[in-house]
This record gives C-alpha cells, sequence and structure tokens, in this order.
C-alpha cells in the first residue's frame, strides 16, 4: 500500500475557452468564479472573446492511496511447469484539488475524476502459451444535477426529462494468447471483451464529454476490437 500527498505550487496552465465559460456560469454560483474576467461580450450581449491563455496557478493537489497485490506460483501439470500469476491494482483518489487564488476546485469523486479504479490480471504460462485475461474497473459516481441544471433542458421540452449526472460502475475485460517458438513471437486476443459501453451524461453535467460520455476516466471508447502482434528477436 503506498499513500501520496503531492502539491505542486506556482505553477501555469493554460485554459481552454470551454474550461472558463464552464466554471464561470455552471461551476461557481452567482457567476463567483474568478475565470469570469477572461470572458469578455460584445454590445449585443453575447460572448465575442475568450482569453484562454496562460495563467499562474496557485497551487494544484492530488492526494491518494495505491493497494497493489500480487501472487505467483508454479504447478506441474503432464510433467511441464504451469506458472499462474495475479496481479491486482486498486487507487484510492481522496483529492485532485485546483486553487486559483480564492477559488478551489476538487473534482475528486465526480464522474470524470472516479474516487476509485483497479486492475487485475491473470497470467497462466505452460510450455510455449501464455494466456491473459484483463479487467479494468472504474467506480460509478455523481454529481448533484441542482448544482448545474436551472430550468434546463427540460423546462422547453414538451416531454417528462430528468438530466443524468451519474455514472455506474464500470467493467471492461481484454483477453489474449501468446505462442513463443524460438525467436518468434506470436499473439492474438480482443479487447473490451464483452463490448461494454462507457456510460452517457447529460451534456450539461460539468467535466470534459464527447456525445455525452465523459473524457479523461479511462471508458472505451472503441467498443471490443481484435489485435494480432508478430514479432521476432535476431
Amino acid at each position: 500500500m503506498t499513500y501520496y500527498d503531492i502539491h505542486v505550487e506556482n505553477t501555469i496552465s493554460q485554459l481552454g475557452a470551454g474550461f472558463v465559460i464552464n466554471d464561470c456560469y455552471v461551476e461557481q454560483a452567482n457567476n463567483a468564479s474568478a475565470f469570469c474576467r477572461f470572458i469578455n461580450r460584445g454590445a449585443n450581449g453575447l460572448i465575442e472573446l475568450v482569453e484562454a491563455s496562460f495563467i499562474n496557478i496557485n497551487a494544484i493537489t492530488s492526494r491518494g492511496i495505491d493497494y497493489n497485490l500480487y501472487f505467483q506460483r508454479d504447478f506441474i501439470v503432464a510433467d511441464r511447469n504451469l506458472n499462474l500469476e495475479f496481479d491486482l491494482r486498486v487507487s484510492r483518489l481522496l483529492e485532485n484539488n485546483f486553487i486559483f487564488r480564492d477559488s478551489e476546485d476538487d473534482i475528486a469523486g465526480t464522474p470524470v475524476v472516479p474516487e476509485w479504479e483497479g486492475t487485475s490480471v491473470v497470467v497462466a504460462t505452460y510450455g510455449r502459451f501464455r494466456f491473459n485475461w484483463r479487467a479494468n474497473y472504474i467506480h460509478g459516481e455523481e454529481d448533484d444535477p441542482g448544482d448545474f441544471f436551472v430550468g434546463a433542458p427540460c423546462a422547453t421540452l414538451q416531454v417528462m426529462c430528468r438530466p443524468i449526472a451519474r455514472t455506474d460502475s464500470y467493467w471492461t475485460h481484454n483477453a489474449s494468447i501468446t505462442w513463443i517458438p524460438r525467436d518468434w513471437e506470436i499473439s492474438m486476443g480482443i479487447v473490451n471483451v464483452f463490448d461494454e459501453e462507457p456510460p452517457l451524461m447529460d451534456n450539461g453535467a460539468p467535466g470534459v464529454q464527447l456525445n455525452n460520455i465523459p473524457l479523461g476516466a479511462g471508458y472505451d471508447l472503441l467498443g471490443r476490437r481484435a489485435f494480432l502482434l508478430v514479432r521476432r528477436q535476431f
């Protein structure tokens, strides 16, 4: 088990226009965000310019715990050695804070920065063959819709509507088999074996999204796919 507490002071960051607008009008109530001053409006009241340049950041912090469990054992099967390995790695994010002037934004435990993530790997090696099974886990999280949905988009629709600002726990599995004849290594396998789709959120929810899919949390955007790898040592 490893505990980490990282505190980086006096750094710089380049903000995107989307981040500035979102923090000013969505994340902070009554336009209290320090980033609102980067938004310039014209005489018609519409946004004309967002100054998304480099800025000085007070501090960026990250704090959490990493857990690791590894097990390995050999067996004799039909006069040959069967090696089994199990590797479990789990991370818990306790804090992911962005401090700018008097504003703090801790996004740990949100759909885009989940509190728990984990990976487990099972490897079986027998003779010249190796089988690998990998499972990836992302914990489901939820934001409070009342913080950023104020009558929209449901108020403009003629049907029943409820914004979704949560994600369910998400699992993906990868499997592969490798044959190693002398100087060659031939591997084939499937990524996202069960073709698990990433969770969908309302496009008004905070965080970076692509077609209602939260980005940056490790969700698979490509679906099930196969691969073949051929390698030779010389």
